[in-house]
């Protein structure tokens, strides 16, 4: 059985998750085949994981109508193109996690919609641009992983009320400018990680403000000396 002619079986009856990871479909394996969009008929979907096969060519912009869509998860295929737009009308996401994929472009600004999102993992792809200021209105935001794309530009400077971050990963891209002071006042903040990018400037000594902190900032065009404030055992500096 292929993945359209699943979808044409269970429509509009598939309530709880389709979850293909590493499964092979009845009657053959999922091989090199893009998503298709008749994925949209699954209406009331919340769960989907297609991750570990070999699907290829772009994320169908249908689904954005999986408008009950809590977690999406591709990862570890060949997708390529760029994410589309309308995944930022999933106002149900909690967990978007897409990496190790040929995915280019943007991060769609529209992302910045998903409020109920708790889990971003888009590292190892082939992302380019900046990061989205949009990003700032993810308040409820746990986990951020980035890492290893072809980003530019600065590092965002958190907002005030984006304090449920503790892992923030950037590092492998091309970011530059100095590291936003704002960053000390992320009190969950345990593991960021910015290395191997263009970053110049001082340290922050907001940092030292973090009661936990694994910081990892080499392979960049940082200068100045380390902040006292870092001097602390619970900060691992490297």
């Amino acid at each position: 059985m292929t993945l359209p002619s699943l979808l044409q079986e269970t429509k509009y009856q598939w309530r709880g998750p389709l979850e293909l990871e590493q499964e092979p479909l009845r009657g053959g394996s999922v091989h090199e085949v893009s998503i298709p969009p008749q994925i949209s008929s699954l209406s009331k979907l919340v769960y989907l994981d297609l991750s570990t096969n070999q699907f290829s060519g772009n994320i169908p912009p249908e689904i954005g109508l999986l408008t009950t869509l809590r977690t999406l998860h591709l990862i570890e295929n060949q997708l390529n193109g760029s994410i589309p737009q309308q995944i930022g009308t999933l106002k149900s996401l909690s967990e978007l996690v897409l990496y190790t994929n040929n995915l280019s472009g943007p991060i769609p600004v529209s992302l910045g919609n998903l409020s109920n999102l708790t889990l971003l993992f888009l590292y190892k792809n082939q992302i380019s641009d900046s990061i989205p200021p949009e990003f700032g209105n993810l308040f409820i935001l746990v986990m951020l992983d980035l890492d290893t794309n072809n980003l530019t530009g600065p590092i965002p400077s958190p907002p005030g009320n984006f304090n449920r971050v503790m892992v923030l990963h950037l590092f492998k891209n091309q970011l530059s400018c100095s590291i936003p002071q704002e960053l000390g006042n992320l009190k969950a903040l345990e593991w960021p990680s910015l290395h191997t990018n263009n970053l110049t400037g001082s340290i922050p000594a907001s940092l030292g403000d973090l009661s936990s902190l694994t910081l990892h900032l080499y392979a960049n065009q940082l200068s100045g000396s380390i902040p006292k404030e870092l001097e602390s055992p619970l900060a691992i500096f490297n």
